[in-house]
């Protein structure tokens, strides 16, 4: 049995300044604008797609900084107790 799509071009009114800052950031994301407004409106119709879901994750997965910082709970909760005088 074979699936055929039939795709639908779609005009939008975008500043261009929005535009090119979403060309960036998709381009960090290892996607394009198009792919990425398609994947968005796929999930907003309740037909996301898993597998690209997944490959997102992975691609944006890795890229923060933590500045050599590690995660340590009992200084978290210190913090937390001196932010509502409970030292």
């Amino acid at each position: 049995m074979y699936t055929y799509y039939v795709f639908m071009n779609l005009t939008l009114a975008i500043d261009d300044r929005i535009v090119e800052k979403a060309r960036h950031r998709a381009s960090e994301m290892g996607t394009t604008v198009n792919q990425y407004v398609r994947d968005r409106l796929a999930e907003l119709a309740g037909e996301a797609d898993t597998e690209a879901a997944i490959a997102r994750f992975g691609a944006l997965s890795g890229q923060g900084d933590s500045n050599g910082w590690k995660w340590n709970r009992e200084e978290i909760y210190e913090e937390r107790l001196g932010r509502y005088g409970k030292s």
